[in-house]
């Protein structure tokens, strides 16, 4: 469902007005890099 949103006009709508007059206004909306990889758990 997530998704869905994110990839659609209402995405982009809400994007739009969650950012404006932010710094985040400047940034793509899908312009952000992926979140880093943890590993599954912590190594020993």
């Amino acid at each position: 469902m997530t998704e869905l949103i994110t990839y659609s006009p209402v995405g982009m709508t809400l994007y739009r007005q969650a950012t404006a007059g932010s710094p985040g206004a400047a940034v793509a909306p899908l312009g952000f890099p992926a979140p880093p990889v943890k590993p599954a758990a912590p190594s020993r």
